[in-house]
């Protein structure tokens, strides 16, 4: 017999996560939130989270936006503005060395791939060399030999 909830389709859709995110925002409780998008709040919604701990974080980050936009525009409380400001400024900054970081570490696999076909290239000339050697008479290795140190002469 099959799992009921294994088969049924979730409610939670990126339509919902953004209406969810657009009633944060706004200063909706959860349980208002839900009802409005026609989500069960102690099921669904608690049981997505639950799977998508993300989504905890994230929901919560938007639900703190509120108060700090009443305090700023509202309130034109400046510490808030001025806190506000500087943890953009933080988080752009973050946010622009972790571009770079992955920017550096796609180079160095770029690289290290590089390498590896170069070393493939030096690997297969080198086969090659030993292999047209090895049918080489005693002779002709000697006479190799000689050119080698008159090379190495000049």
């Amino acid at each position: 017999m099959a799992n009921k909830k294994a088969d049924k389709p979730t409610k939670i859709t990126p339509e919902v996560i953004k209406g969810m995110k657009n009633y944060m925002i706004a200063g909706l409780t959860l349980k208002d939130a839900c009802e409005l998008l026609d989500i069960g709040t102690t099921t669904t919604w608690r049981d997505y989270e639950r799977k998508n701990p993300n989504m905890r974080r994230k929901r919560k980050g938007w639900q703190g936006i509120m108060p700090i936009a009443d305090q700023i525009i509202n309130r034109k409380d400046i510490s808030t503005t001025v806190w506000y400001l500087e943890r953009a400024d933080h988080l752009e900054d973050k946010n622009a060395r972790n571009k770079f970081t992955r920017a550096q570490a796609k180079k160095y696999r770029i690289e290290a791939e590089l390498a590896e076909k170069q070393n493939l290239q030096v690997d297969n000339a080198t086969n090659a060399t030993v292999a047209k050697m090895k049918d080489l008479s005693l002779e002709e290795l000697r006479a190799l030999a000689k050119m080698a140190q008159g090379n190495e002469d000049k």
